[in-house]
């Protein structure tokens, strides 16, 4: 959603889940947990405006639950950028054990900068990766 309908929705005490990767990281990235965030700091806003804490998660095996063909990554760039569609052909869903890691709450002053938040965020989840 939107930043405003995201701290709307945290100022009414509902509790979300922000993927900053999105379906570009679950598309492009691979086995290896790359983080594909390309400066996003939308996340970073709406917890600064809502003046509610980050907690970085990671999930281990997600990228074995659904596989899909190896594209050239540069070709499975373009497609997604161009069309914003995930046409990337999945060869199936599997049975895996998803392990949730989750990290300390991260609080912030609301005066802090998105950009600074969302690069310490990025390495907090690094970290637990």
């Amino acid at each position: 959603g939107t930043v405003n309908g995201c701290v709307s929705a945290l100022n009414a005490g509902e509790i979300l889940m922000i993927y900053p990767g999105g379906l570009r990281e679950s598309l492009l990235s691979d086995e290896n947990y790359e983080l594909i965030w390309n400066a996003r700091q939308g996340f970073s806003r709406v917890a600064l405006e809502a003046d509610v804490p980050i907690i970085p998660f990671f999930t281990e095996n997600i990228r074995e639950a659904a596989r899909s063909v190896k594209f050239s990554a540069r070709l499975a760039s373009w497609l997604y950028e161009k069309t914003r569609l995930p046409i990337i052909p999945i060869i199936g869903i599997f049975p895996v054990e998803l392990k949730m890691h989750l990290g300390r709450p991260l609080n912030f002053d609301d005066e802090e900068d998105p950009k600074v938040v969302a690069d310490m965020v990025t390495n907090r989840v690094k970290q637990l990766i």
